[in-house]
């Protein structure tokens, strides 16, 4: 594999972020930046991987760039901002902060407003974003709005579409 090979290098890091070897993927996606600062996808997987290491505050950061730099693709941003919701929301959870879970619901809230009704992954992203929604507010002692976010999450799911 060429060191220049952006491509290569993501996959590689998407591999070892898929085996559970994160500081691994981390390291190749930080080689992605030095070729390609401004990629989305490779912030987004970094963030990942902090998040599954528990390293929250780097990954809302990781993210926060994935958005800026995905501004022009609403599907990318509102996956990056869903991951960052759920970067949040485990934050609060290990935390028992609850304003990650106010972070969390601000985030889970944007990718229902800007995700692409067309887009294939429209169903998948917006069914997750309702889902942790829920469970954000149920955290924050919401439960008579949890109840509705469940409910509009009930009805997509059972008409399959956005």
């Amino acid at each position: 594999m060429k060191p220049q090979d952006v491509s290569a290098l993501s996959a590689k890091a998407d591999a070892l972020y898929a085996l559970g070897r994160y500081n691994e993927s981390i390291t190749e996606y930080d080689a992605v930046f030095k070729i390609d600062p401004k990629s989305a996808k490779a912030m987004s997987g970094r963030g990942q991987a902090l998040t599954a290491l528990g390293r929250y505050e780097e990954s809302a950061r990781s993210f926060e760039e994935s958005i800026a730099f995905s501004s022009g693709d609403l599907e990318a941003s509102a996956e990056a901002w869903l991951d960052m919701g759920i970067a949040m929301y485990n934050w609060g959870v290990t935390s028992s902060d609850s304003l990650k879970f106010e972070e969390a619901y601000r985030c889970f809230d944007e990718v229902i407003k800007i995700m692409p009704l067309n887009s294939s992954n429209c169903l998948a992203l917006s069914s997750e974003a309702l889902s942790m929604k829920g469970q954000s507010l149920m955290a924050l002692g919401r439960e008579d709005e949890a109840a509705v976010v469940i409910n509009s999450y009930d009805k997509m799911t059972a008409k399959g579409s956005c």
